[in-house]
């Protein structure tokens, strides 16, 4: 049931945005994420978005089976380990 109700996530103007930037920048954390698409915001008008729902937008692109757990870590600017998300080959 779970997985049927995954099925039925539509790829929304945010979700796009989202898996666009991991497709151009490559694996990076959630912070990078943020970073970059504050970046990307003014350059490519992306619809604005908060961290939060930057967060929550990639978690539905992993639950839709588009991006997932590289293996990988890296440390944020906190020294925190963080998983480094990738798109799904």
């Amino acid at each position: 049931q779970a997985a049927a109700s995954i099925s039925q996530i539509k790829m929304t103007e945010n979700r796009s945005a989202v898996l666009g930037l991991f497709m151009l920048m490559g694996a990076m954390i959630d912070e990078q994420l943020i970073a970059y698409y504050d970046q990307h915001l003014q350059l490519n008008a992306l619809p604005v978005q908060s961290e939060s729902g930057l967060r929550t937008r990639r978690n539905e692109l992993v639950k839709m089976g588009l991006l997932r757990d590289s293996g990988k870590r890296k440390k944020n600017l906190t020294g925190r380990d963080c998983i480094v998300w990738e798109v799904t080959k």
